[in-house]
């Protein structure tokens, strides 16, 4: 075999070697992401359930509209340890991006009503969007304490089929108008006298305190209403 030969045939087998090592690469590389996005349901399929920044979503593929990030439950295990708090602040889209969330249950069972969900007794919510808090979100939970940080709307019946009936509603953030919490007639249905809403003096003034007052009255809130 001339020099020239020899020289092709070890070029033609490094390539191989090389195309062979790269295969080997991808198909032992870790999918990224852990969600699995089905085109034909245009829904999110992750199946699973994160606390903390991110939680089980179920997301709109449709690039035209807003994408939004439903909880529709919550788990309270994470690395072998059970976690009592979560805060629902981020879902991930089929793409595996971070996106706000935008709404907390469904309206057909609540996001607690598990074995696990019912280790959770305190929930915050601090999406950067306006997040609907469906109706029987609460239906089965233990949630003893839950925080609002940003624009919020509590649907009706949101709270009714809850276990704990003096729930403890802590509004909290940067300043806020009363006119960011909507509050839909019956919203605290399943709620007792016992139950509290504490605002933030940081939180809200005087005046719209006063309005908050209002509006929670009004949709039939018949426990406590602080500032401090």
């Amino acid at each position: 075999m001339g020099i020239k030969k020899k020289v092709m045939a070890v070029v033609l087998i490094a390539a191989m070697t090389m195309s062979s090592a790269l295969t080997v690469s991808a198909a032992s590389s870790p999918t990224k992401g852990n969600t699995s996005y089905s085109a034909k349901t245009n829904l999110d399929k992750n199946k699973k359930d994160h606390v903390n920044k991110t939680v089980t979503s179920k997301l709109g593929a449709d690039k035209k509209l807003p994408t939004t990030a439903t909880v529709v439950s919550v788990k309270s295990k994470a690395s072998g340890k059970k976690i009592t708090s979560v805060v629902l602040k981020t879902a991930r889209n089929q793409n595996n991006k971070k996106v706000a969330i935008t709404k907390v249950g469904t309206g057909k069972k609540g996001v607690f009503n598990s074995k696990s969900g019912r280790r959770i007794t305190s929930v915050r919510i601090a999406s950067s969007k306006k997040v609907t808090v469906s109706k029987i979100a609460f239906k089965g939970s233990k949630v003893k304490k839950l925080t609002l940080q940003g624009k919020t709307v509590i649907s009706k019946n949101a709270f009714n089929g809850t276990k704990v009936k003096n729930l403890k509603i802590t509004i909290s953030g940067s300043k806020k108008k009363a006119s960011a919490f909507t509050f839909k007639k019956g919203a605290f249905k399943g709620l007792n006298k016992k139950a509290k809403v504490i605002v933030k003096k940081s939180t809200m003034t005087k005046k719209e305190f006063k309005k908050l007052q209002k509006k929670l009255k009004a949709a039939g809130f018949k426990g406590t209403i602080v500032r401090k």
